[in-house]
C-alpha cells in the first residue's frame, strides 16, 4: 500500500512538473518580414555604427495566439568578425495582439555584411529582460531560429 502512494504521489509530481514545464516556454513564429525602415548614421548603403532598423509585423503562438512584433536593431560595429557587422537588438512581443502582455527582450549578435541578414539555419540567443501584465516579472532567454525557407520561430525560455 506504501509504495502504490509513494508510486501514485511521484506520478502527480512528475504531471506536475510537465504542466509546470510547459508554462515556462512560449513559442512564437512568423514569415520572413518585409524589410525594415533604416534610418542611417552613415552613407547610404553601408552598414555604419548608429545605423537602426526598424521592424513591425505579426506572428503567432503554438496555439495560434496573435503576437505582434516590434524591432529595433541598432548596428554598433563593423567588420567586428570575420565579414560581420555588430546590432544590440531590443524587441517588444504584444502577445494577443496590440495591448496585449508584452515580453521584452535585448541581446546582441553578428550579422554577415554581405547579406545583412542573420543566416538561415541558425539561432541566436536574447536575454527576456521584463514585460507586462502575465510577463511582468519575465526573465530567461528566447531563442530565435531563422528557418531555411526564411521564416523566423522564437522560443521563450521563462527561468523561474
Amino acid at each position: 500500500m506504501l509504495n502504490t502512494l509513494r508510486a501514485a504521489g511521484m506520478a502527480v509530481g512528475l504531471i506536475g512538473l510537465v504542466q509546470s514545464a510547459a508554462a515556462e516556454t512560449l513559442r512564437v513564429m512568423h514569415p520572413e518580414p518585409e524589410a525594415p525602415v533604416i534610418v542611417a548614421a552613415g552613407p547610404a548603403g553601408v552598414d555604419s555604427p548608429g545605423d537602426t532598423r526598424f521592424f513591425h509585423f505579426s506572428g503567432v503562438t503554438d496555439d495560434a495566439v496573435e503576437v505582434v512584433m516590434d524591432w529595433m536593431m541598432t548596428t554598433t560595429g563593423t567588420a567586428t568578425a570575420e565579414g560581420a557587422n555588430s546590432r544590440v537588438t531590443q524587441a517588444v512581443f504584444s502577445v494577443g495582439g496590440p495591448g496585449g502582455d508584452q515580453i521584452v527582450l535585448m541581446g546582441a549578435g553578428l550579422y554577415p555584411d554581405e547579406t545583412n541578414v542573420f543566416p538561415a539555419a541558425s539561432s541566436l540567443v536574447r536575454a527576456i529582460i521584463g514585460g507586462t501584465g502575465a510577463y511582468s516579472d519575465a526573465r530567461g532567454v528566447v531563442v530565435s531560429t531563422h528557418e531555411a525557407d526564411g521564416s523566423w520561430m522564437h522560443e521563450f525560455r521563462f527561468a523561474d
